[in-house]
């Protein structure tokens, strides 16, 4: 994972923690949105693999 993938960030906040989703986009049809928060470390909430569809999705929504 190399931050050259990195296509958008956002930020989110929920049940009053600061959490930001990265949407890494690695082709045409694959990429990861990975969840992280910052507290005493930085912790990986969670990992979702993108598929073709929704990479297509972001690339309309967030990556013009």
């Amino acid at each position: 994972m190399t931050l050259k993938d990195l296509e958008f960030a956002e930020r989110q906040e929920r049940n009053e923690e600061i959490r930001y989703a990265l949407f890494f986009i690695y082709g045409s049809k694959r990429g990861r949105e990975y969840v992280i928060t910052f507290s005493e470390n930085l912790t990986v909430i969670t990992i979702f693999p993108l598929g073709r569809k929704t990479v297509r999705k972001y690339h309309k929504k967030f990556i013009k």
